[in-house]
């Protein structure tokens, strides 16, 4: 009789047929047995279906699920639904993972029961699955600058890695990096499917000021940079970009505050939020193009962050404003707060 399954592998897939098969093999390759594998498509048609049907038919760890693609966070929160597992793993169609991963990421959450998510190392590959020569994981500000230490196991306490998102756009790169107990999405929900391809930001932003994790300093996971993927990179050096992830950063405080108002007690979190929200001012405000209009995007601004405006007002009068870069700001921040005691190293 087949053991009950430690992890739910949620594989979400819409014409993904360049890669579905290096993923599947990937899956089936991992050292620890005891999974099951919930496939959520969109109707595909360039066989990628097909392709998951046979294999299905030979391995019954696999459950395969078709309806109409309303995004990937619909497919995850479908997926998610269906899930049996104690942990949960979001298998992105076009990444990858060592055969280590499961086994690892489980051994660290079961021997530190205090921590809901598992958070391993990264690597970016492309296309072809060689390393990317478009960004390296370890160049990322918020690991190189030390905010997240990446060299050693540690335990981040909440609500330290959901205020680092404020920092550089998001403390997880990838979904593929973390391991999740399945207990945690019954505590603060699903995601979020109304905000394109980078609606993770907000719940692991949301998940990370509740809840604690522990970090794996191992390269375990993939992420893949191509011209097909739902998030280009491209994108996320827009200042659209920026705009909207200060939107998810404004709906992420407020969920967590309404399931947990003790979370972030003593905290001023709109101290935290002028990290990347300064830089969407300034340049809301340098297009500007009147004094009038100047105003105007100040005061709207106002209703939202007066903090942020002060600050910002503050810099002009003494004309010698300079951006503050979010990293650095943060850091004042937590240690302000004396939130660098929220991380503990561990064996």
């Amino acid at each position: 009789m087949p053991l009950p399954p430690k992890v739910s592998i949620i594989l979400p897939n819409l014409n993904s047929y360049p890669f579905i098969s290096e993923r599947i093999e990937t899956i089936l390759h991992q050292t620890l047995a005891e999974w099951e594998c919930i496939v959520i498509d969109g109707y595909s048609n360039d066989g990628s279906w097909e392709l998951l049907t046979e294999v299905a038919s030979k391995d019954t760890r696999f459950h395969l699920y078709q309806f109409p693609p309303k995004g990937p966070y619909d497919a995850w929160n479908k997926g998610i639904d269906k899930s049996t597992g104690e942990y949960i793993y979001i298998a992105t169609s076009d990444d990858t993972m060592v055969s280590q991963c499961l086994e690892q990421m489980v051994s660290a959450l079961d021997k530190h029961q205090v921590c809901d998510i598992a958070h391993c190392n990264l690597r970016v590959i492309d296309e072809q699955g060689e390393a990317s020569s478009l960004l390296d994981w370890d160049d990322v500000p918020i690991y190189f600058d030390g905010l997240i230490q990446t060299n050693q196991s540690n335990i981040r306490y909440a609500p330290y890695d959901g205020l680092v998102h404020c920092a550089e756009g998001g403390v997880y790169m990838s979904i593929t990096q973390l391991l999740i107990r399945k207990r945690l999405f019954e505590k603060i929900g699903l995601f979020l499917t109304n905000y394109g391809s980078i609606a993770d930001f907000e719940w692991t932003m949301r998940a990370s000021l509740l809840y604690h994790t522990i970090h794996i300093p191992k390269y375990l996971a993939t992420w893949r940079i191509h011209p097909k993927q739902a998030t280009s990179f491209a994108s996320l050096q827009t200042i659209e970009h920026q705009r909207r992830i200060c939107k998810l950063i404004d709906i992420a405080f407020a969920k967590a505050l309404q399931i947990n108002p003790n979370t972030l007690k003593g905290i001023d979190i709109n101290k935290f939020r002028v990290g990347k929200q300064l830089g969407v001012l300034e340049n809301d405000w340098r297009k500007a193009k009147t004094k009038r209009a100047k105003i105007l995007v100040l005061l709207e601004w106002y209703k939202k962050n007066s903090y942020l405006v002060k600050l910002f007002i503050k810099r002009m009068i003494k004309k010698d404003y300079k951006p503050i870069h979010p990293i650095q700001y943060i850091k004042q921040q937590i240690s302000f707060y004396h939130l660098e005691h929220n991380v503990t190293i561990v064996e």
